[in-house]
């Protein structure tokens, strides 16, 4: 007899991924931290409509067709898969959910939105990682960073259940916060720019150096626009665990951009998954431990200034701050990333255990090296 594999296929490449049928009650009502719901208020009405347009409801709520697809006879402006668009107007901004096949993300606005006068305060994503390390993985339009390079994905390999949680939070009316950045001279733009992804000045050396001079002393972390609402990273996390455990996946993953952040998992009971990746990260925490010695009291922001700066050449980098030539992992610009995990069962805890071995890297690399034949 045949075998038939057709409902295997629905389900792997068009049904719905477990995570994305959170409701949007429970996001607001659990993920939400309290602070956040102070600041953009009461929740006064909700319009939910199915939406195809890379274009949203006001600048800011945008999607993505990473993938360039074509749609309706050749026309743009499309995305490939149609998106849920939750706009809940609030007492004092928005709150709005999006989710489509296999991801599902929220964002707090404080201001008239409508107007183009918000400000974004939270923004959480939950995204299944069944695609990753294919082409299909940048279908979905909730994506601001593409997954599809077989060289770094699947993280923890086949046969495993996996969700990446990405977390967001800024505080209104802290430096930095400013809606539009057309309404600032360039030099705040810059600045902006710099904090925001200072790998992107690497060519740059002498306007990194002055830019980092005043980020230094500005109390925020390299990706920090602004500072987090104060009780977000507190609560946020084990909120998300609960979410993704119910819906039966096997592990959480986080891509950790910077330094602070990665400290931030490892508290929080998260592991650097690739053997590689987490000596990197252990020989710039011994760098670290050797300056504080020393004498230099260092912030957690400045800590991961330090971390960044070791991309830059080694006559480049300010003065007492080499730290024997390890290099921050994640550049935020391609798709290499510092993944962490944290297992929620048994098979969860032992697939992290075989990818912490280097076993799932030889993987990848076999498998990158048979579609480079298979494209000759």
């Amino acid at each position: 007899m045949n075998a038939f594999n057709d409902v295997e296929i629905l389900q792997q490449r068009i049904a719905p991924a477990a995570i994305t049928n959170l409701s949007t009650e429970d996001i607001w009502d659990r993920l939400v931290t309290p602070l956040t719901k102070e600041i953009v208020g009461n929740i006064l009405s909700v319009e939910s409509r199915v939406m195809q347009t890379i274009e949203g409801l006001f600048p800011g709520d945008e999607m993505h067709n990473l993938n360039n697809h074509m749609l309706f006879s050749g026309q743009v402006g499309f995305v490939r898969h149609p998106y849920v668009h939750t706009f809940c107007r609030t007492e004092y901004g928005a709150f709005i959910v999006k989710r489509d096949y296999n991801k599902v993300e929220a964002f707090c606005w404080h201001g008239d939105v409508l107007k183009g006068k918000g400000k974004l305060v939270f923004k959480v994503g939950f995204r299944d990682n069944r695609f990753d390390g294919t082409v299909y993985a940048n279908d979905t339009s909730l994506l601001d960073f593409p997954y599809d390079d077989a060289r770094y994905s699947p993280v923890l390999g086949g046969g495993v259940s996996t969700v990446e949680l990405s977390v967001y939070s800024f505080q209104p009316g802290h430096s930095g916060s400013t809606s539009s950045s057309l309404l600032m001279p360039k030099v705040e733009t810059d600045f902006q720019s710099f904090m925001m992804n200072p790998f992107r000045f690497l060519d740059r050396p002498l306007q990194y150096r002055s830019l980092f001079r005043r980020a230094w002393t500005s109390g925020r972390a390299p990706g920090q626009v602004t500072l987090p609402v104060e009780d977000f990273s507190h609560l946020v996390l084990a909120t998300c665990q609960e979410f993704v455990a119910s819906r039966g996946y096997d592990a959480v993953l986080m891509a950790t951009s910077h330094y602070h952040v990665c400290r931030w998992g490892m508290r929080n009971g998260y592991e650097i998954v690739e053997p590689d990746v987490a000596k990197t990260v252990g020989e710039l925490t011994d760098g670290l431990e050797k300056m504080r010695k020393s004498g230099k009291h260092l912030t957690r922001a400045q800590e991961s200034w330090v971390c960044a700066v070791q991309s830059l050449r080694r006559k480049d980098i300010p003065r007492g701050l080499y730290l024997g030539g390890a290099t921050w992992p994640q550049d935020n610009i391609t798709q290499k990333s510092l993944w962490m995990a944290k297992p929620l069962n048994a098979h969860g805890a032992l697939t992290l255990e075989r990818a912490q071995s280097g076993e799932f890297l030889a993987q990848r690399a076999e498998a990158t090296k048979n579609l480079k034949q298979n494209k000759r």
